[in-house]
């Protein structure tokens, strides 16, 4: 398959950094992606790719509305730094940060539990095919290896090593995310977490480690400060009480009602001076114009 290449830990174009795993190093890793160039820079490329300056970017596969979009800013503001993301390609936090970095546009890089040739999961088609497009899949187990649990908790070790530093987003206690933080406390890199709600199991896990020291990520410029990275001329400040978008009318009530929670349509119409029958119209033309998201159970996320 000339779309996907071997490598050894005795070749030339095998990523140094994962020789700190020391005994834990893998052998031999398998690479897709980068099809937008031609075949032939392609393995020189993913050598250049995984050692540029990189943030892995990890949390639950159950991603809380407010996680993914954290993810994905991070992800976004990261790579229009240059800054390479790192990620597992799963469903929720992995995928927000992996298309937060193709929306930059920059590189990231999706580190799988099964073989580069074998599609999962399923639901991240799109964001696969975007990444073999112009970043990296990467992988430990031979082509045609499946998805097995056991997969997953062991690749992590490469993420910690790919990355420079890691971000927590979301995670609860005993968790995959929780396990790469470990590894990659484990082999010198920092680790950084996001806080969250006091009331949601994913800030469980997040608030353990900024308990323990970990650096509280409130911009994704304190990201980039941990990795020396210069930042984007714009503010990219995240949980920040930004200002009120630039809405007016029943709109902006709305926005405001709704503060940066998850809210119910019963908790808006309590908080609101206005017919149900509005409110749920300006909710209907806020999603579509991309301000909040809908969600099971009637329930409204606010985006910006």
């Amino acid at each position: 398959m000339s779309d996907i290449w071997e490598i050894t830990v005795h070749d030339q174009e095998y990523p140094p950094c994962l020789r700190d795993l020391g005994p834990l190093a893998p052998e031999r890793l398998w690479l897709s992606g980068l099809r937008e160039v031609p075949s032939r820079e392609r393995r020189s490329l993913s050598e250049a790719l995984m050692k540029t300056t990189s943030v892995g970017v990890v949390g639950s596969r159950k991603g809380s509305s407010y996680g993914e979009q954290v993810s994905g800013d991070l992800g976004y503001g990261c790579a229009r730094s240059g800054v390479t993301v790192v990620s597992g390609l799963a469903v929720g936090i992995d995928a927000a940060a992996h298309w937060g970095a193709i929306d930059a546009p920059g590189p990231t890089i999706a580190v799988l539990g099964c073989g580069v040739d074998y599609l999962y999961p399923k639901a991240n088609r799109p964001l696969r095919d975007r990444i073999l497009s112009a970043g990296l899949l990467i992988s430990e187990y031979p082509l045609g290896a499946k998805p097995l649990a056991y997969h997953f908790p062991k690749r992590n070790r490469i993420i910690s090593a790919l990355s420079d530093a890691l971000v927590v987003v979301e995670g609860e206690r005993k968790s995959g995310a929780m396990i790469t933080a470990a590894a990659s406390l484990e082999i010198g890199r920092p680790v950084l977490a996001v806080p969250g709600s006091i009331y949601s199991p994913l800030s469980r896990g997040t608030h353990e480690l900024l308990r323990d020291g970990a650096v509280p990520v409130q911009s994704v410029e304190d990201v980039l400060e941990v990795l020396g990275v210069a930042g984007p001329e714009t503010d990219m400040t995240l949980f920040s009480g930004a200002p009120t978008p630039p809405l007016a009318g029943l709109e902006a009530t709305v926005m405001q009602a709704m503060e940066w929670t998850t809210v119910t349509l019963d908790e808006l119409f309590d908080r609101m001076d206005e017919e149900p029958s509005a409110i749920v119209s300006a909710l209907s033309r806020l999603e579509l114009s991309g301000w909040v998201r809908r969600e099971v159970g009637a329930k409204y996320f606010r985006l910006k």
